[in-house]
């Protein structure tokens, strides 16, 4: 049997990814990444998406039920991921990994914080 995840588990994955990332070769982030269309640096920016995507799901008092959060997506390329953060390319690669590391932060909050309801006040 398989507990849920944590927000230490979440935490945990960030960090990892945030590490292995941290000391990626500076000439690799637009090549491409493995066997996807994406470079690497589109599927670092899709990550951090991905997290940022998920607690932004936990943070309406009455969440869609039936969708998700209404956040309006959009491709910088037509083979690229759709996304709607994108990291500033002049800040480089370190400016990239920090966004990742900033949105498992924000996803980790939201873990932390029990959802609006029976366990969380809803505020005045």
């Amino acid at each position: 049997m398989s507990s849920p995840f944590t927000a230490d588990d979440v935490d945990l994955a960030v960090r990892l990814a945030v590490g292995v990332l941290r000391d990626a070769p500076a000439e690799g982030w637009d090549r491409k990444a493995g066997s996807l269309e994406w470079d690497c640096w589109e599927t670092a920016e899709h990550l951090a998406n991905d997290l940022f995507y998920y607690a932004v799901q936990r943070g309406p008092q009455s969440p869609p039920l039936d969708t998700h959060v209404p956040i309006a997506l959009s491709r910088k390329r037509e083979a690229g991921p759709t996304v709607f953060l994108y990291a500033d390319r002049d800040a480089g690669p370190a400016g990239l990994v920090q966004v990742l590391e900033a949105c498992g932060a924000i996803l980790v909050a939201m873990v932390h914080t029990p959802a609006i309801g029976a366990d969380r006040p809803r505020p005045d």
